[in-house]
């Protein structure tokens, strides 16, 4: 497991990141933990690690003993997109008229 950075790196990140969101989209792939604990939340894509790392070893093996031969095609889990908070530029609400 990945260590996770401390209580002030993580501040720190999280005030970056809602700078960053004023002016454009932010996502986060691999769904780590972290994402759900910055504010505001982070949106990413969630990707099944060890289903796809099982594929590959598979795959890698299927290599090996068919060294001549064109590899199938293999299609792995598909990833999800976890929404959190609004991650885009935030919208200018129209000024009221006077």
């Amino acid at each position: 497991m990945a260590r996770l950075p401390g209580r002030t790196a993580t501040r720190g990140l999280a005030t970056h990141i809602r700078r960053l969101s004023t002016i454009c989209a932010v996502i986060g792939v691999t769904d780590v933990r972290l994402a759900h604990q910055m504010r505001p939340a982070l949106t990413t894509v969630a990707i099944q690690t060890e289903a796809v790392a099982e594929l590959s070893i598979r795959s890698l093996i299927w290599l090996i003993d068919h060294p001549d031969r064109q590899p199938p095609m293999v299609l792995g889990p598909r990833p999800e997109l976890v929404v959190r908070m609004p991650t885009g530029p935030r919208r200018r609400r129209p000024r009221a008229k006077a």
